[in-house]
């Protein structure tokens, strides 16, 4: 395990794949072992608490999903969900929400006071907003997000 991740060092731990991002033009990230330690320590000197979960394939043991919730230091009633990823190969079981429900139950072990979980979604990805409603998350706000192209 690298801090969450069940990959070997020098072995891709993730790629961010198909994610519904409207007209956002972002490339896919490659996330390998070293860069997951990174990310790790990085939020271990802001004083963050990272609580993640994965599911893999039984057969070829590959991550079919993973999901994450931060803590920021001294924050005890809100927290961030972040990223949910599914495989698009193993896509179709439920597994976003399962990641989810699970994830959600670690912060209340981790954090009992904690009440609040924000979260964002792409207004195209109909499918996650499906799932953060089916699981108690309810719109809050609006929020636009703007990209500019450099080159």
């Amino acid at each position: 395990m690298v801090s969450g991740w069940p990959v070997s060092p020098g072995k891709r731990a993730c790629t961010l794949p198909c994610t519904p991002l409207g007209e956002w033009d972002l490339q896919e990230a490659d996330f390998d072992a070293a860069r997951v330690r990174e990310l790790a320590r990085l939020r271990r000197e802001r004083g963050e608490l990272d609580l993640q979960v994965v599911v893999r394939h039984i057969e070829s043991g590959e991550v079919a999903g993973f999901t994450e919730i931060v803590v920021e230091g001294g924050r005890e009633h809100h927290c961030y969900q972040s990223d949910t990823i599914v495989d698009p190969r193993f896509r179709g079981h439920r597994l976003g929400t399962i990641l989810k429900i699970a994830n959600q139950r670690r912060i209340r072990d981790w954090r009992p006071k904690m009440r609040y979980v924000w979260t964002g979604n792409a207004e195209s990805n109909a499918h996650m907003i499906a799932i953060n409603e089916a699981v108690g998350y309810r719109k809050f706000c609006n929020e636009r997000v703007y990209q500019k192209k450099l080159a």
